[in-house]
């Protein structure tokens, strides 16, 4: 899996596009890679675009993926998290999202960019 993210010091958020397969390896990966960064800190707004990534249809394998992601968010709790998951990776994202607190934790899954940004933008002020 590759992965790129940016920064918005003045939202307050981070971007993080991903492409390619995945491996739980390579959410730890990102995963530091993320926290080394020194713009990187709790209570961003965090948009994860999923529109590349390849669905492994092994659900087994999603606690581990997730693993690291989880353990960041204590670490570092986002504001609010929107994910990017349109076509067939769209049951995918929401399975994650259920691994790592569903919406209790103020995460959606989106098949639209511009409907997963107009709701992050929302988010700002809670």
């Amino acid at each position: 899996m590759d992965f790129a993210f940016a920064f918005d010091d003045e939202a307050g958020q981070v971007t993080i596009a991903l492409s390619g397969t995945p491996t739980p390896f390579d959410f730890r990966r990102l995963t530091n890679e993320l926290i080394d960064d020194p713009r990187f800190r709790r209570n961003l707004l965090h948009l994860v675009d999923c529109s590349l990534l390849e669905v492994i249809d092994n659900e087994e394998v999603i606690f581990d993926e997730m693993e690291p992601l989880a353990e960041r968010d204590w670490e570092f709790p986002p504001r609010a998290v929107a994910i990017v998951a349109p076509g067939s990776m769209f049951k995918r994202a929401l399975l994650a999202r259920a691994h790592l607190g569903g919406s209790l934790l103020n995460r959606r899954v989106f098949d639209d960019p511009q409907d997963a940004q107009v709701w992050l933008s929302q988010q700002r002020g809670n």
